[in-house]
């Protein structure tokens, strides 16, 4: 087994930050951490990620202060990234911990839905089926049903509905 924290930051340019991933990092054995909507890129996402502790990164870069996706792990297991957009990392997940490979996508949906448009089919294109497990996480930005929303803007808009048939057609 290994643990997995995804976690939509809004910003991880703060201390606060970085004090409270490491002080969780060390609590939870962490292997992996996915990080959304970082609002970094370029050198200072590199300064700021290399204080963690983690061996490896892969990163999707923030465009301007617009989402940003950061995966960092420990050299005891193997991630090789096999898809990128600039709204998911999706990837295989190897390690002695693991008793199989598994996928693991991580997803920050554009908060604008003519952007997330075909994220949803995109999504399904990488669903490895029943024949390998795979756990996919993060912020899709879109609602499965109307009770599930709190708080900003009111109402479920068509993306719902496409959200909704990923989830099914996927049997996530």
């Amino acid at each position: 087994m290994i643990n997995i924290l995804t976690w939509n930051i809004q910003g991880a340019a703060g201390s606060t930050f970085r004090d409270h991933l490491r002080r969780f990092k060390a609590d939870s054995k962490l292997s992996v951490i996915a990080l959304m909507e970082t609002w970094l890129s370029g050198d200072k996402a590199d300064r700021i990620i290399s204080r963690l502790g983690f061996q490896s990164l892969f990163r999707v870069e923030a465009q301007g202060f617009c989402g940003g996706i950061s995966l960092l792990w420990n050299d005891d297991i193997t991630v090789r990234v096999v898809s990128v957009s600039n709204q998911f990392i999706h990837t295989m997940i190897q390690g002695a911990l693991l008793d199989e490979p598994c996928f693991f996508t991580m997803v920050y949906a554009s908060p604008q839905a003519q952007h997330r448009r075909h994220l949803w089919d995109q999504l399904c294109d990488l669903n490895p089926g029943d024949e390998r497990p795979w756990l996919i996480g993060g912020d899709f930005n879109a609602l499965l049903h109307l009770g599930d929303h709190r708080g900003g803007q009111s109402g479920c808009n068509y993306v719902c509905r496409k959200f909704q048939d990923f989830v099914f057609s996927c049997a996530l």
